[in-house]
C-alpha cells in the first residue's frame, strides 16, 4: 500500500509538472503570436506612412506648378518667360531629386525594417515549432503513463 501510494503521489506530481510545462508554453506561444501581430502592424503603418508622404509630395508639387503658371501668366516679357521657364525647370529636377531620395530612403528603411521582421519571424516560427513539439512530447508522456 505505502508504494502505491507513493507511485500516486509521484504520478500526481509529474502530471503536475507537466501540466505547468504545458501551461507555460501555452503562454509562450500566445506572447510569439502577439508579438507577430504587433510587428505586422507596425510594418502596415510604415507603408500607409510613405504612401502618405508620396501623396503630400505630389500634392505640394501641383501647388507649385500651378503657382508658376500664375506667375507665368503675369509676366508679359520675353526675358521673364525665359526665366521662368529655367526655374521651372530647374525646380521640377529639383523635385524630382527630393522625391527620388525620400522614395529611396523610405524604401531603405522599409527593407531593413521588413528584413528584421522576417528575422524575428523566423525566430518565432523556430520557437514555436520547437514549443509545440516539447507540448506534444509531453502529451505522448502522458498517454504512455496512463497506458
Amino acid at each position: 500500500d505505502n508504494d502505491n501510494d507513493n507511485n500516486d503521489k509521484y504520478e500526481k506530481k509529474t502530471q503536475h509538472v507537466e501540466s505547468t510545462e504545458i501551461d507555460i508554453m501555452k503562454n509562450e506561444i500566445s506572447y510569439l503570436k502577439e508579438k507577430c501581430g504587433k510587428q505586422r502592424t507596425e510594418m502596415d503603418d510604415l507603408e500607409n506612412k510613405v504612401s502618405e508622404y508620396e501623396k503630400s509630395i505630389s500634392h505640394y508639387k501641383g501647388k507649385y506648378e500651378n503657382f508658376l503658371r500664375q506667375i507665368n501668366e503675369s509676366n508679359t516679357s520675353e526675358q521673364g518667360d525665359e526665366f521662368e521657364k529655367e526655374f521651372l525647370k530647374n525646380i521640377q529636377e529639383f523635385s524630382f531629386t527630393l522625391q527620388s531620395e525620400f522614395r529611396d530612403s523610405l524604401q531603405k528603411q522599409t527593407k531593413e525594417k521588413e528584413k528584421s521582421l522576417k528575422q524575428q519571424i523566423e525566430k518565432l516560427n523556430k520557437t514555436l515549432a520547437e514549443t509545440k513539439n516539447k507540448l506534444f512530447q509531453s502529451q505522448v508522456k502522458c498517454i504512455k503513463k496512463r497506458n
